[in-house]
């Protein structure tokens, strides 16, 4: 099985992801762009997506149902990593690093 090469945009945005994650388990689009500053997101979110590198779907919070973007890591999205990762920086030791074209 063939990996799916990432462009330098969806590795940065996965990144960050990863990192907005830590502290928030819901993340909708409004939630990504306030953290990150871009507003372009969704083509980039997709390629995530296909990738199988981002979890994506309805998810009921607090009585609201959103569309939110979970990063995976090893194949499993976690809504909160700090249940399963000793501290920040095991978690964030996670990135992914550009590749080589």
């Amino acid at each position: 099985m063939s990996k799916t090469k990432l462009s330098p945009r969806a590795i940065s945005l996965y990144n960050e992801l990863l990192e907005i994650n830590w502290a928030e388990p819901a993340m909708t689009t409004e939630v990504i762009r306030n953290h990150t500053g871009h507003w372009s997101i969704a083509a980039t979110l997709e390629e995530l997506i296909s990738a199988g590198k981002v979890l994506h779907g309805n998810e009921d919070v607090q009585g609201e149902v959103l569309v939110t973007y979970t990063p995976k890591v090893k194949g499993v999205a976690y809504g909160y990593p700090l249940d399963y990762y000793k501290n920040y920086n095991e978690w964030i030791n996670n990135k992914l690093e550009p590749q080589e074209v």
